[in-house]
């Protein structure tokens, strides 16, 4: 399980750091661009760097000017930007967390060449290296969004300091290569020039190392408290907590107010482990248990406590320490720690977070000597710096006890599996759906009915059957002109027999004509309401008695969909408890599981029931492979990045997965559904198998028996099927057709199937379209820009 987190990690990463990149280069700018840039850099004894930037523009497109922005600190430094001026043009200072020079007057726009000078002063502190003194400075930002033909850059440190070290860094933003410049140093001097256009979000960024005491007048970071010395020793239980105790030595570096005292925090801040039992041997010193925090004495001193404290790590998560943290407020000079297992430390992984410049000094020293682990650093810890120790320790070995969400949400999941087999297999259909062939459509039912029974939804093609149903009827005439047109006439109005629906979509279509007669012409430019309003109501009168689903299975099926929501949630809160997260978490994601698992549930019992159909097995199949495969993308997503067992993963799947087909799969029609559906199915079948002789009988009963047949074999989608079988078979002319030509049998079935499509088409051109709302839809050597200053610029 913990390889399948670590595949969903791996992949959000890369997601994340693509869409960072996006989100850190800036969009290119063809309106203009930087003919030659320079920058001139006097470095001071103060750590003072006097930049003067020179920048020849050339603007293509009409602009303003151009803004320039500059950070005000960075992941390694902070500093203050003073004595900011430029010459060329107006400038306004934009308030913004970076310094923001907007260049140029907004009332005027220029074209063509345009030099700009900005000069400003980045003021340091001094670096706390003691090995050496240091520039991290940024001489061209990755910030900007346009070509720079020539580059060109001279920095200048004091006379009497030495250069020790050197590394030129560009390109984006992170990258550790020089491929961009070629660079010298003399005297006191560095003197970097590029070798080519320099292109969009590229920067040059330099690091050098020069002799201690270079920058002796630098100012030096001022602490509330430095932590002279932090001695720790941790024992590692067989259960897995750990016992700790620091002796500390604090100064207290100046007085304050009561109500804002500092604080040091004893473990990590951003930790998931549990602190407990905490004692402080010194009533100077009090502890804040709301965010597991010292606080420190109000008057300026050196005290000297000890405190003792026990951790309780999540039981997934490898063993590690904490060294300083990013919210403290002070220095370390001097930290130990002695770590003692009840197993053999196999290895240690340090992850040292700096904050300050260097060239790859080493910060620390650690040896592991087979249950033990001592470590120690081997110069100041800045402020903002901290470590953390990964150990190597085989996590099996420990005896961790499992908490009671555990065994709940196991108890539970089993639970649920078992109600959803017993609803499944108390409630399933037992009896098979057995159609005999019959050779009437059922009676009582017209074919928009039909299809409705048939499909479990009705279009309105299946409506417009109806004018050929009518027809039948002896209740209209249809005549057809040489040029294709029709017109429909009323012989009589609708009966009792028929449905209200039918009586309204009847009484539309004669009002869109006159005397009794409707044309094609007329039909194109009605609107017919009651087509659409017959579907919903062709829906309701399968209702109650007429339903034609069995409504008892449908909750059952929404009640097995429910159910694995249970385990769901229980499982999520014990990973929650396992990882000393917040339950709210758990809870609203196995929340989240359990509502997006009832919707695909309710989605695939609208989708199963097409099982019922001989064609529809294959979609029930196909439909239910889709949800389930989507439920499982969906699923692994929120359980991956989890540590709960591959055990209970798969437990969880299967019941969520068997959730999902047995609430489709125990739904049923209803025993008059059945009976209609067989019905249905077995009047289909025979118009597929149809022997000619039994058609000869048919017509011989009833010569009318093709024509009041043919509406249902339209909505049943066998037209053309039923109209070969009667091929060879004498049939007069039927009277409620009439063409402009004399036609044979065949002819007479061929013509009728045509003029079908064409009364088809134009009827349902005719149907009320509502209109729209007008909504739519849907380091050791740095790295290029790690250091202060830079930015980038762009055009307005």
């Amino acid at each position: 399980m913990k390889k399948l987190k670590w595949v969903f990690v791996l992949l959000f990463t890369v997601i994340f750091i693509s869409n960072f990149n996006l989100s850190t280069s800036y969009a290119e700018d063809d309106g203009y661009y930087i003919e030659n840039m320079d920058v001139q850099v006097k470095v001071n004894d103060k750590r003072e760097y006097i930049i003067t930037e020179t920048i020849d523009a050339f603007f293509d497109e009409e602009r303003h000017g151009i803004i320039r922005t500059i950070p005000k600190s960075t992941d390694l430094e902070d500093y203050q930007i003073t004595n900011i001026d430029v010459k060329g043009a107006p400038y306004v200072e934009e308030d913004s967390s970076s310094l923001v020079l907007k260049i140029g007057d907004e009332d005027e726009t220029i074209v063509g060449e345009q030099r700009y000078i900005i000069t400003y002063t980045i003021e340091c502190f001094d670096d706390e290296q003691t090995n050496g003194d240091y520039i991290y400075l940024n001489v061209l930002g990755n910030e900007w969004d346009t070509d720079i033909k020539k580059f060109t850059a001279t920095i200048t440190y004091p006379e009497n300091s030495n250069l020790e070290k050197l590394t030129i860094t560009n390109g984006k933003y992170g990258d550790t290569h020089n491929t961009l410049v070629n660079y010298s140093q003399n005297n006191n001097k560095i003197e970097i020039t590029s070798k080519q256009t320099i292109s969009p979000n590229n920067g040059v960024t330099v690091n050098a190392k020069l002799n201690e005491g270079s920058f002796k007048n630098a100012p030096t970071r001022t602490y509330p408290y430095t932590i002279k010395n932090d001695v720790i020793n941790a024992d590692i239980s067989k259960e897995k907590t750990y016992s700790i105790t620091r002796d500390l030595t604090v100064e207290i570096n100046e007085n304050i107010d009561e109500n804002n005292l500092h604080s040091i925090y004893i473990w990590n801040s951003t930790s998931r482990d549990y602190i407990k039992n905490v004692k402080i041997n010194s009533k100077d010193i009090t502890f804040n248990e709301t965010n597991n925090s010292l606080l420190l004495p109000s008057k300026e001193g050196i005290y000297n406590f000890k405190v003792t404290f026990n951790v309780e790590p999540p039981i997934m998560d490898n063993v590690k320490f904490h060294i300083g943290d990013f919210s403290n407020e002070g220095k370390i000079e001097n930290v130990k720690l002695k770590v003692t297992s009840p197993f053999t430390i196999n290895d240690c992984k340090v992850d040292f977070y700096q904050h300050g410049v260097n060239m790859g000094t080493d910060r620390y020293k650690f040896n592991i000597d087979n249950d033990t682990l001592s470590f120690e650093n081997l110069n100041n810890l800045n402020l903002k710096e901290s470590a953390t120790l990964t150990l190597d320790i085989d996590n099996s070995l420990f005896s961790i006890s499992q908490p009671s969400s555990y065994y709940i949400a196991i108890g539970f999941s089993f639970l649920a599996l078992l109600l959803i087999l017993f609803l499944y297999f108390k409630n399933k259909d037992k009896e098979k759906l057995i159609s005999a062939v019959e050779f009437y459509p059922p009676k009582n039912l017209n074919p928009s009915e039909v299809a409705f029974a048939y499909k479990g939804s009705v279009s309105s093609r299946d409506i417009i059957s109806l004018i050929f149903y009518w027809a039948s009827h002896k209740h209209i005439k249809l005549k057809i002109n040489k040029d294709d047109s029709f017109i429909i006439s009323k012989t009589n109005d609708l009966d009792d027999q028929h449905k209200p629906y039918e009586i309204n979509i009847f009484n539309d279509l004669f009002n869109a004509g006159c005397d009794d007669i409707v044309s094609d012409k007329d039909l194109k430019c009605a609107e017919i309401k009651s087509i659409d309003e017959a579907s919903r109501e062709i829906s309701s009168y399968f209702k109650n008695e007429n339903s034609l689903e069995d409504l008892k299975s449908y909750s059952i099926g929404r009640l097995i969909g429910l159910l694995p929501g249970i385990p769901n949630i229980l499982v999520l809160y014990y990973n929650s408890v396992l990882c000393h997260e917040s339950p709210i978490l758990g809870i609203s994601f196995g929340m989240l599981l359990a509502a997006l698992l009832f919707i695909f549930s309710n989605m695939y019992m609208s989708l199963a029931n097409k099982r019922y159909y001989k064609s529809g097995i294959k979609k029930a199949i196909i439909s239910g492979v889709i949800l389930s495969t989507l439920y499982i993308i969906v699923f692994l997503l929120v359980i991956g990045f989890t540590n709960i067992s591959g055990f209970i993963v798969l437990l969880l799947l299967f019941i969520n997965l068997l959730g999902l087909i047995l609430s489709g799969l125990v739904t049923k029609k209803s025993k008059y559904g059945k009976e209609i559906l067989a019905h249905i199915l077995g009047f289909k079948n025979f118009i597929e198998v149809a022997e000619k002789s039994r058609l000869e009988a048919l017509l011989e009963e009833s010569p009318d028996y093709f024509y009041s047949t043919l509406p249902y074999a339209q909505v049943l989608g066998v037209t053309k099927i039923w109209v070969e079988k009667f091929d060879g078979i004498r049939m007069k002319q039927p009277d409620y057709y009439d063409t402009y030509y004399s036609m044979t049998d065949i002819y007479i079935m061929s013509s009728l199937l045509n003029s079908f499509d064409r009364v088809n088409e134009v009827v349902d051109s005719s149907r009320y379209t509502p209109p729209s709302d007008g909504s739519g839809g849907f380091g050791s050597g740095g790295f290029s820009g790690g250091g202060s200053g830079g930015g980038g610029g762009s055009s307005w």
